[in-house]
């Protein structure tokens, strides 16, 4: 009987020593899990934030040549719109990271500002008419727009909600 209840001890504690070992071993893999997804957010967010910001500042570029914008570099069409047509497919394609990767608000805010630049393309290629004005005004939505993205991922990052000024 002796031998029976020191068997029975010894495999209860190996059960509890394997759930034990289980669950710490799960919940290091959920953790590292979490850091990855959390690691690949940042890559994507930071790569989608320069695409945008690319094409509107290449957008302005070429508004400045011709005198809608004021600008230090400056671009014709004939040189810009190709680079900017590059910048626009790399735009939609770090979108996709976004969509894939963010929560509804990331996403949103994304839309809203990417929304911009859209703008920006369609006046910098010549399909829109655009004022001085138009574009003063839609360069200040697109730093709102911006700020709105930057604190929609860091919300969702668990990053501190300031911004640099």
């Amino acid at each position: 009987m002796q031998g029976f209840i020191t068997v029975a001890a010894v495999a209860v504690g190996a059960f509890g020593t394997y759930l034990a070992t289980k669950g710490v071993e799960r919940s290091r893999w959920e953790r590292e899990q979490s850091t990855r997804w959390h690691d690949q957010r940042i890559v994507a967010y930071t790569e989608y934030s320069a695409s945008v910001k690319k094409v509107i500042t290449r957008s302005r570029s070429i508004l400045g040549e011709l005198g809608l914008n004021p600008t230090l570099v400056r671009l014709t069409r004939a040189t810009g719109i190709p680079l900017l047509e590059l910048d626009e497919i790399d735009r939609t394609q770090k979108f996709e990271s976004v969509m894939l990767l963010g929560g509804p608000e990331v996403i949103a805010a994304a839309r809203a500002w990417h929304g911009i630049s859209w703008q920006y393309y369609h006046w910098a290629v010549g399909n829109a008419p655009a004022t001085e004005q138009e574009i003063e005004r839609e360069y200040v939505a697109a730093e709102e727009a911006r700020n709105k993205f930057y604190e929609a991922a860091r919300r969702e990052l668990g990053l501190p909600l300031h911004l640099a000024e």
